[in-house]
């Protein structure tokens, strides 16, 4: 018996208008209806298009790895790594509420738990000057509507 013979097109699934729309353009059939040939260069090309993975530079010159914890004792690649995953640093935080010092440093390391205390300490520094400020400003602001308030300026 002999095997029947396919229609490449038949073969070919038919893609909605809103799937094309998702393809990439390099991928999405041509005129004629059919896909490119796959060369190469035309994986090269995508791969340093879609799969290349961009590091930002940080004031400190580093490159930061968004994956990765950083390799360098740098507090700002640290702090920079921390504020760019907040989940971890709300999972970290609790285990460390909950467990203490002794199971995170057994299960990240020292370098990530000192790395971690020091960026919440920052983090709280932060939050209670940005407090101050707030009291600082609303009591200046008040200040200044009672002076205005006075037609002559003085007390």
């Amino acid at each position: 018996m002999s095997e029947p013979v396919v229609d490449d097109v038949a073969a070919q699934p038919q893609l909605t208008a809103e799937e094309l729309q998702r393809l990439p353009p390099e991928l999405r059939p041509g005129p004629d209806g059919k896909p490119p040939k796959i060369t190469p260069r035309l994986l090269k090309s995508m791969r340093g298009h879609y799969f290349t993975v961009k590091h930002p530079t940080l004031t400190c010159g580093h490159k930061l790895d968004l994956i990765n914890f950083p390799k360098r004792n740098c507090d700002g690649c640290f702090f920079h790594f921390f504020n760019t995953h907040p989940q971890l640093v709300e999972v970290t935080d609790q285990f460390y509420r909950a467990h203490g010092k002794g199971p995170l440093v057994g299960m990240r390391g020292e370098k990530y738990f000192r790395a971690f205390v020091r960026y919440m300490v920052t983090i709280i520094r932060l939050k209670e000057e940005h407090d101050n400020k707030s009291v600082l400003s609303k009591e200046s602001r008040v200040l200044a509507a009672s002076i205005q308030s006075r037609p002559d300026g003085t007390d």
